[in-house]
Formats: structure tokens, C-alpha cells, sequence
């Protein structure tokens, strides 16, 4: 099922390395969300490291965030494009549907 979905990114990531095809538009008008940089272990196939990674955390200081749209409207397609462009398993990406399921 076709859907329309959106990817939010905090404004100093927007300037960062490219992330998946979206529309190429990023509005201001997004959530304001509790999201700081954190430092996280990173295993890649070269070993270990640490990234520095986006995280939401309760609690956290609300920072607006910028959205824009995918390229696909297909989730699990849109899942695999963020994994993929992120260097994760696509078990490390969060999904909200506003129909209301999360996954």
C-alpha cells in the first residue's frame, strides 16, 4: 500500500553526509522533538568504533526538527533506504505511522 512518508532530520544534520532520496525540499515546520547527539557503538565489517548518532530521549530538551518527503511510499522500501543510507540493520529504524501503528 501506497503511502505518503516523510523522514525528519535536526537541522545540523541536515548539512551532514547525504541521507535517502526525499524530495529535496526541508521545511521548518516540522515537530519540535527531544533529540540530541549522542555517542553510540558502531560495528561495521572493518570492526568496531563509535559513531556519533541523532537520538530521541524523554526528558531531553524539545529541538525543531525539518522534514521532507521519500521518494517511495512504500515502508518497508523506505525502511531499507534509511538502513541502507544510515549503515544499520533495518531493525535500528524506528517507524511511526500516524494511523497508528509503530514498529
Amino acid at each position: 500500500m501506497e503511502r505518503n512518508i516523510a523522514v525528519l532530520r535536526w537541522e545540523p544534520a541536515t548539512w551532514s553526509a547525504p541521507g535517502p532520496s526525499t524530495d529535496g525540499v526541508w521545511r521548518k515546520d516540522g515537530p519540535e522533538l527531544p533529540v540530541e547527539y549522542t555517542l553510540t557503538p558502531n560495528i561495521t565489517r572493518r570492526g568496531r568504533n563509535s559513531a556519533l548518532s541523532l537520538t530521541l530521549q524523554r526528558g531531553w530538551k524539545r529541538n525543531p526538527v525539518l522534514w521532507s518527503m521519500l521518494a517511495t511510499g512504500d515502508v518497508n522500501e523506505a525502511v531499507a533506504v534509511l538502513a541502507v543510507s544510515k549503515g544499520n540493520g533495518t531493525e535500528r529504524i524506528g517507524l511511526i505511522d500516524l494511523q497508528g501503528d509503530e514498529r
